[in-house]
């Protein structure tokens, strides 16, 4: 009995599309290796098959395959990003969302989970007041030099998280009055 294969096919269809299929099913079973059971995004399993070297329309092929199978859920890398970037993690807004861009999550799907986050001011108090308990319970004992220390430092802390200006300035002058009356 002879064995069928794709190659055996030439007379139904030319040779072309027969391969750009074989290249559809190749890449599809890569971008499902590489998803596994992970939450990955869809523009990091684009960026792995980029690497991979196939075609363009391959990918976008691939990729709308996987979003019709539910293969691929932005929705889900954006909830655990946010979960992850709270209490002694947070960051700003501006911040979480350029973390989410460059995870490759889709912009519509960011945009959705922005109502989420928690709002700038509020997140960079809570931030403070967790990672500067014990220096903010002994602000008392501070001379003056030592609170500019601690003021500049918990700026500077503030500011690699994203936060702007006015928020860092305000959540300073919060706490500072905040444990200076204690």
């Amino acid at each position: 009995m002879k064995k069928i294969s794709w190659d055996s096919i030439s007379e139904q269809r030319d040779r072309a599309a027969i391969e750009q299929e074989k290249q559809l099913r190749e890449a599809r079973s890569e971008a499902i290796r590489y998803i596994g059971i992970a939450a990955r995004s869809s523009g990091s399993v684009a960026a792995f098959l980029e690497r991979k070297m196939y075609p363009a329309e391959i990918i976008s092929g691939v990729m709308e395959q996987l979003r019709e199978e539910q293969y691929l859920d932005d929705t889900r890398p954006a909830r655990r990003t946010l979960r992850e970037r709270t209490g002694t993690k947070a960051e700003s807004r501006l911040a979480l969302r350029n973390r989410m861009l460059r995870q490759g999550i889709a912009p519509e799907v960011v945009d959705l989970f922005s109502d989420q986050m928690i709002p700038d001011s509020e997140s960079a108090l809570q931030l403070t007041r967790n990672r500067y308990k014990r220096e903010l319970q002994l602000l008392s004992t501070f001379d003056q030099a030592d609170r500019q220390k601690l003021y500049g430092k918990i700026g500077r802390f503030l500011q690699s998280r994203g936060y702007a200006v006015n928020v860092i300035e305000s959540t300073i002058t919060k706490v500072f009055a905040e444990n200076a009356a204690e």
